[in-house]
């Protein structure tokens, strides 16, 4: 399986995975604000529909590629968007499908596993709903298996 990659910044800076992911996830998650009344009566207002994406990094190593996960996170914690490849294998118009996105954490915090300097690291995007962005959830878990998103 081909592994992910974000390109960010104005360089722009290629982040490819040198592992896999974890528990891999892709949701939509209605903006939704509910309402009951006394009476009974509900009242729904649906604002849109958010794609959200998250993973773990299980296998992050101070030697090799934790300081260029620091340096991603550093520049998208500022509300900087980016681009998510979720598999480089998949193609649309000849080049890998790609969407644009907002990381949702707040922090950079990498849990300590052990070892000669292995860190773990949850990671949650949101999917910023521009021209590029998938339609549905199941898009983008179809490309991460190597799928056609459509």
């Amino acid at each position: 399986m081909a592994l992910p990659q974000i390109i960010y910044g104005g360089g722009p800076t290629t982040l490819t995975f040198k592992r896999g992911t974890k528990g891999f996830s892709a949701s939509d998650s209605a903006r939704r604000n509910d309402n009951v009344s006394t009476s009974g009566l509900r009242e729904s207002v649906y604002e849109a529909t958010d794609l959200m994406i998250g993973f773990s990094l299980p296998g992050l190593l101070i030697s090799d590629d934790f300081t260029a996960w620091e340096n991603f996170y550093s520049w998208a914690l500022q509300g900087n968007s980016f681009s998510f490849v979720p598999n480089l294998s998949v193609l649309v118009a000849s080049v890998p499908w790609a969407f644009n996105c907002l990381v949702e954490d707040k922090e950079f915090s990498p849990k300590y596993l052990g070892g000669m300097g292995r860190f773990s690291l949850d990671c949650k995007f949101r999917v910023v709903l521009d021209g590029s962005a998938p339609a549905n959830a199941g898009m983008i878990m179809r490309a991460y298996w190597g799928m056609s998103p459509s």
